[in-house]
C-alpha cells in the first residue's frame, strides 16, 4: 500500500519553493538563538515526552514541587520568529494551513531543516521557545501566570512509555539524575489537574485511537494501546496552556491583539434529547437501572458527568462504549474563530492554539499575537493584523477539512486492504472477527471491531442478504435493529460476530449474548426447538414415549434431541439409555439453528449450558409437551462428566420413580 496517489491528489508536496528554501538557509547560519532579549533558561531541565517516532517537537516541560505548590514551566516552540508575515515562509505556510499525516510519510507545513532541526526542541541543542511560567497551588489551581521569550535546553526526547514506566516504579530513569523530580512532579500535577474542579466540565470520550502505519513489507500495522497516565498528564497541561493563552490574548489591546479562538458549540438541544430518549429506550430493553444508565440534564452532571459515570469493563463495558460514540456525535466541528466562544468538548469559556506552532499556521499566529502583546507593540497596523488573521483563519480552518477528509479516505483504503483479501474468499473460509454494535442508522450498521480496532459499516443491504432476504428497519430512536415482523436482530451495544462481505463492508453473523442473559436465551430456544420437533417425532413414531434427551456435544459445541418410544421387546438394561441407538430419522432444523447460535458464543460456561437445557426440559413440560407421557427426561453429554449431568438432570426433571429407572441402569459414557 502506498499513499503517494492521495498526497498527490490532494495537491500536497514536500517540495518548498526555492524562496522558502532560501530563507531558510539564511536561519541556518543566523539562528537567532544567541537573541540577548530572550530569558536564559537553559539550566532548567526540560525534556521532551512524545510518540517514539515524533520529530517535530513542539513542546518541552519541566515541574518543579515548590512549597507552595508546583511551578510549570511549558516551553513551545518559537516558530513565530522564523515565519512571519510577508516571508516567504509565511505565505507558504498559510497556503498548506498545516502539516498533513499519513501512515507511511508526513508533509510538513515547514520545511524539515526547521520542523525537524532549528527549530524542533531536539535535546541538547539551544533553542528559541515561548514559555507558560504558571504557579499553582498543591491542588493544582492556577494562582499565577506568566509568558516568557526564552532560550532553553531540552535534556532529553522522551518517550510516554519510558516516562510511565518510571513514574510507576517499573522502568529506570529514561535520561539524566536532574530530570527525575520533574517527572514525578508532572505525573503528579497532571493527576491533579485530570481530577480538578475545573475539568468537571471536559467531555472524556471513550474512544480507542488507532495508529496506521506501514511495515517494511507494504502491510498495514495496526495499534490501539490505551494512553499512559503521562500522556494523559500531559495532555490536561497542554488543555492548561492553551486556555491560558486565550486569556491572555483577550486580555490585550483590540488596536494591538488580535486573537484566533477554538470554539465548539455544545449540542442543540433537540440533539441532546434525541440522545435522552436513546438512552432511555436501551435502558428499558436492557433492565439496567436509572443511575447511572439514564441521562437527566436536570442532575447537574451534564454530559462530562454523565459519560464519566458509566461503567468501563465488564458486562455493560460495551454498551458504554457505544453511548460514548453516540454522545460524541452530537457534537458539531471545533473551528477557529475571531470570536471569544466556550470549546464544549474541554470545558473552556475561551481556548487558543499554541502548542503546536511548526504543525498549523494558527499556532504561529497566536505566539504572534502574544508576543506583541508581551512587548506591547506590533511591527504590524491594526488593519493589516485583522487582515493576517482572517487569512490564517481560513487556512486553519480549511486544513482542518482537508485533514478530515484525509483521515476518511485512508481509513476506507485500510479497510480494503483488511477486508478485501478475505471478501474475495468463500464464506465458509472467512474469520470471524468480534466487535461492538456502537450505532445504529438507517441503511446501515457502525461496527468497533476488537481486533484488528477499525470500526466497519455493515450495510441493512448486505445484512439483509445475509440473513436470507427481509426487510431490516432500525427503530426506537437507533437502539434497535428488527426484521419486518418485529423480531429483534442486534442492539446498540451488543458484541456481534461478524464476516467480511465486500472490501468496503461487513455483516453481522451472530449476536453474541452477554453471560448474564446467555442462559435464559439458550432455554427459550431450546423449549422452542424442543416443542417444534417433538410433535413430529411422534407423528413419525407413534406410541407412547419411553425418555426424551437433549445431547450436547461439548467439543463441537452442538445439541440435538433424540427420543424413544417404549419397545415390546425392551432392549438390554444398559442399552436402554444409549441415545446413539434411538431412532434419528426425524430432521431437526431447529436443533441446527440452536447449534449453530451456542457455536457463535464462543466456549460458552458449561455449567450454565448444562442447566439451561434442564431449564428447557421444564419449559416443554410446564407447555404441556409431555402430558399424558411418562417418559424419562434427561440431559447428558460426552466426556468425564456425563454421568454427573445425566444423574443431575434425572433427579431434576422426574419424579422418583422415573428417575430411579435411568438412574438404575445408568452407565458412564466416556469417548
Amino acid at each position: 500500500m502506498n499513499f503517494q496517489e492521495l498526497v498527490e491528489e490532494a495537491g500536497l508536496t514536500v517540495e518548498f519553493p526555492a524562496a522558502v528554501e532560501a530563507e531558510v538557509a539564511g536561519y541556518l547560519t543566523d539562528t537567532g538563538i544567541d537573541d540577548p532579549a530572550l530569558t536564559d533558561w537553559t539550566d532548567v531541565p526540560f525534556v521532551t515526552i512524545d510518540g517514539p517516532g515524533t520529530r517535530d517537537l513542539d513542546q518541552a516541560i519541566h515541574v518543579a514541587a515548590v512549597k507552595a505548590g508546583f511551578r510549570l514551566r511549558y516551553a513551545i516552540a518559537d516558530a513565530s520568529y522564523y515565519v512571519s508575515p510577508g516571508t516567504a515562509l509565511h505565505a507558504e505556510a498559510l497556503r498548506r494551513g498545516s502539516t498533513y499525516y499519513f501512515p507511511d510519510r508526513s508533509v510538513p507545513m515547514l520545511p524539515r531543516a526547521l520542523s525537524e532541526g532549528l527549530v524542533s526542541l531536539g535535546p541538547d541543542e539551544d533553542r528559541r521557545a515561548l514559555v507558560f511560567d504558571v504557579d499553582l497551588d498543591r491542588h493544582g489551581t492556577v494562582t499565577d501566570f506568566r509568558m516568557v521569550r526564552a532560550r532553553m535546553r531540552s535534556r532529553g526526547k522522551l518517550t510516554f512509555d519510558e516516562v510511565d514506566a518510571y513514574v510507576a516504579g517499573t522502568g529506570k530513569l529514561p535520561g539524566p539524575r536532574p530530570i527525575g523530580p520533574s517527572l514525578k512532579a508532572i505525573a503528579k500535577l497532571g493527576d491533579l489537574r485530570i481530577h480538578h474542579p475545573d475539568r468537571a466540565h471536559m467531555v472524556r470520550y471513550r474512544r480507542p485511537e488507532t495508529t496506521v502505519r506501514l511495515a517494511p513489507d507494504g502491510s498495514v500495522v495496526l495499534d490501539n494501546t490505551p494512553r499512559t497516565q503521562i500522556e494523559l498528564a500531559n495532555e490536561q497541561v497542554s488543555i492548561l496552556c492553551n486556555a491560558l493563552g486565550a486569556q491572555y490574548l483577550q486580555g490585550g489591546s483590540a488596536d494591538l491583539v488580535q486573537p484566533i479562538y477554538r470554539v465548539h458549540e455544545a449540542p442543540e438541544p433537540e440533539r441532546i434529547e434525541a440522545f435522552e430518549r436513546l438512552v432511555a429506550h436501551v435502558a428499558a430493553q436492557r433492565g439496567l437501572p436509572d443511575d447511572p444508565w439514564l441521562y437527566r440534564r436536570a442532575a447537574d452532571m451534564g454530559m462530562a458527568g454523565y459519560l464519566e459515570h458509566l461503567p468501563t469493563s465488564g458486562p455493560d463495558g460495551r454498551l458504554a462504549r457505544a453511548l460514548h460514540r453516540q454522545a460524541m456525535l452530537l457534537n458539531g466541528r471545533s473551528v477557529f474563530d475571531a470570536e471569544p466562544r466556550p470549546h464544549f468538548g474541554v470545558g473552556e469559556q475561551v481556548y487558543s492554539r499554541f502548542t503546536a506552532p511548526m504543525r498549523e499556521i494558527v499556532g504561529i499566529q497566536c505566539h504572534a499575537q502574544a508576543i506583541d502583546r508581551l512587548l506591547g507593540k506590533s511591527p504590524r497596523t491594526r488593519a493589516e493584523d485583522e487582515a493576517i488573521r482572517a487569512q490564517v483563519i481560513e487556512a486553519g480552518n480549511r486544513s482542518r477539512d482537508l485533514q478530515r477528509q484525509l483521515t476518511r479516505e485512508i481509513d476506507n483504503r485500510v479497510t480494503a486492504a483488511i477486508l478485501g483479501p478475505i471478501a474475495a474468499r468463500p464464506l465458509a473460509q472467512r474469520p470471524r472477527w468480534t466487535g461492538t454494535v456502537v450505532g445504529l442508522q438507517p441503511g446501515k450498521l457502525h461496527i468497533a471491531l476488537d481486533a484488528p480496532p477499525i470500526d466497519v459499516r455493515a450495510p441493512l443491504f448486505e445484512q439483509g442478504k445475509h440473513q436470507g432476504g427481509g426487510w431490516l428497519t432500525v427503530v426506537d430512536d437507533g437502539a434497535r435493529l428488527v426484521k419486518k415482523d418485529g423480531t429483534l436482530v442486534c442492539r446498540l451495544g451488543d458484541e456481534v460476530a461478524v464476516v467480511a462481505a465486500t472490501a468496503e463492508a461487513v455483516v453481522v453473523d451472530a449476536v453474541i449474548v452477554p453471560p448474564g442473559e446467555l442462559h435464559d436465551q439458550l432455554a427459550d430456544r431450546a423449549s422452542a426447538a424442543l416443542q417444534a420437533w417433538l410433535p413430529r417425532f411422534r407423528a413419525a413414531h407413534p406410541g407412547p414415549l419411553d425418555g426424551v434427551a437433549l445431547v450436547l456435544d461439548r467439543r463441537a459445541n452442538a445439541v440435538r434431541a433424540a427420543a424413544a418410544v417404549r419397545a415390546a421387546n425392551p432392549p438390554e438394561p444398559g442399552d436402554r439409555w444409549d441415545t446413539d441407538g434411538w431412532p434419528a430419522d426425524v430432521a431437526a432444523p431447529e436443533f441446527e439453528e440452536l447449534t449453530r447460535f451456542l457455536q457463535a458464543q464462543g466456549r460458552a460456561d458449561g455449567a450454565t449450558v448444562d442447566d439451561a437445557l434442564m431449564t428447557a426440559l421444564e419449559d416443554a413440560d410446564t407447555c404441556g409437551l409431555f402430558d399424558h407421557e411418562q417418559a424419562v427426561r434427561f440431559v447428558t453429554t460426552f466426556g468425564s462428566d456425563a454421568e454427573r449431568v445425566t444423574r443431575a438432570s434425572a433427579v431434576r426433571l422426574n419424579h422418583q420413580g422415573e428417575a430411579d429407572a435411568l438412574l438404575a441402569h445408568l452407565t458412564p459414557r466416556r469417548r
